[in-house]
């Protein structure tokens, strides 16, 4: 009431500036829950045995659609034929080295993993072995617990010394140190028949040791590595033509027999990696942070092209 023109002007204008500033503080705000609304973990895919990393191009476009801004990576690694014809611990050493390059390169401080086929087992061991930033790990169509049957690609690219052996004698070769050092199906074949079965203990140089089918010294610390994930997914197809049996993908296998015209296949229930929890798979599925998924009707590299596969099996885990 009192005051002179002057004052009443520097008022009005100091009201004007609060107004104006709490506007924009109310803008920036919105703006800024809004971006953080949008952020999305990248997400790193891997490809499968003689796969390339260019399989993965459909479903990334769809990710990225359905998640404006995602980032998203597919890691190159002995692609096509090349991957039959390294070790796993040498294939396991370049994923390990793709990664870590995409990390740096986008700058990604945590990131999914999105992994199929053989590339699903390297990425359980890459989790296992190596301190890692990944959040949820998505495997399909893995083969987890390990191969036993000559199907399509295995039988196409197998060794000369192979091409002429049948499921029942390959373990004459397959366990040789030239062929384990050679041939990466080598690394996961495991041999059901009890009279065999110890030279895939004593002689396979991959499996064994990360399902904890043989002693490991480090065995409680890839058990913490892999436990820091949020979240295990594997999913694997009842009709699956490559993987042997079907749903290795998903933990089961074949008990131990004395004959393979006697092959039946238990679940994930009866493993070793369950009963005795070697890598914390019993631990995160009693805490609701695993899932084990069998899909009716999907074949073996449906997970590079089926879009509502991927939708229900994957993407929804890609937050």
């Amino acid at each position: 009431l009192f005051m002179g023109r002057g004052e009443k002007k520097i008022l009005r204008y100091n009201m004007k500036y609060s107004t104006l500033a709490l506007i924009l503080s109310l803008l920036m705000l919105i703006v800024f829950i809004s971006a953080k609304d949008q952020e999305h973990t990248p997400v790193i895919f891997v490809h499968g045995l003689t796969g390339y990393a260019n399989r993965f191009d459909f479903v990334r476009e769809r990710l990225e659609k359905q998640k404006p801004g995602i980032i998203t990576e597919s890691i190159a690694f002995y692609e096509g034929p090349a991957s039959i014809f390294h070790s796993l611990d040498q294939e396991l050493e370049l994923v390990k080295a793709e990664i870590e390059k995409v990390k740096r390169e986008k700058n990604i401080t945590k990131h999914h993993l999105v992994c199929h086929s053989m590339g699903a087992l390297l990425c359980r061991a890459y989790l296992m072995r190596y301190d890692h930033s990944v959040v949820n790990y998505i495997s399909t169509s893995g083969m987890q617990m390990g191969q036993y049957g000559l199907t399509g690609k295995f039988e196409k690219f197998a060794p000369a010394i192979l091409t002429h052996m049948t499921r029942d004698n390959v373990y004459l070769f397959i366990y040789e140190d030239y062929i384990q050092d050679y041939f990466s199906v080598a690394g996961f074949w495991k041999d059901p028949i009890r009279s065999h079965y110890e030279a895939y203990l004593k002689k396979c140089k991959f499996l064994p040791l990360y399902n904890g089918d043989i002693y490991n010294p480090q065995a409680e610390q890839w058990k913490q590595n892999f436990l820091k994930i949020n979240k295990f997914i594997a999913s694997g197809c009842t009709t699956d033509e490559i993987l042997q049996p079907q749903l290795s993908s998903i933990f089961s296998f074949y008990a131990l027999t004395d004959s393979a015209e006697n092959l039946i296949v238990q679940d994930y229930t009866h493993q070793n990696v369950y009963k005795n929890d070697t890598f914390g798979l019993k631990t995160m599925l009693d805490q609701g942070r695993a899932t084990l998924t069998a899909v009716q009707g999907c074949l073996h590299d449906d997970w590079y092209s089926n879009g509502e596969l991927f939708d229900q099996y994957v993407a929804k885990y890609l937050d």
